[in-house]
């Protein structure tokens, strides 16, 4: 699924998100023009997301985000990579965003897991 973003008329995010068809073959139907992918995973696929890791770099957009975001070609972007888990460790998704950084700003929670508690890490 590839999806350009928009917030008050002006391009800020470009996604592709990668789903095994397998498991959630209806996607292949839906305009998620006004609906939430995760909203359809969990009430219509019943896939529930238990755990992810996600990375957050630095890059420079090159000539084709440059023309869907409507910024030069060497504009600083912020590049989101993702790996979303079911409860049973199943890989789900796989998600590559880039972010306008003239446009976005990403707030980041952390807490801390015991040792004892922490396990293997995805």
């Amino acid at each position: 699924i590839r999806r350009l973003r928009y917030v008050n008329n002006t391009p800020i995010q470009l996604v592709t998100t990668y789903l095994p068809e397998k498991l959630c073959p209806s996607l292949l139907h839906v305009d998620f023009t006004h609906q939430s992918l995760y909203a359809h995973l969990r009430t219509v696929c019943n896939l529930h997301i238990a755990s992810g890791k996600r990375i957050i770099e630095a890059v420079l957009a090159n000539k084709e985000e440059s023309k869907l975001l409507e910024i030069p070609v060497g504009s600083p972007l912020i590049m989101l990579d993702s790996v979303s888990y079911l409860e049973d460790g199943t890989p789900l998704e796989y998600y590559h965003a880039v972010h306008r950084s003239d446009r976005a700003s990403f707030e980041v929670n952390l807490f801390w897991v015991p040792q004892s508690e922490a396990g293997e890490t995805r």
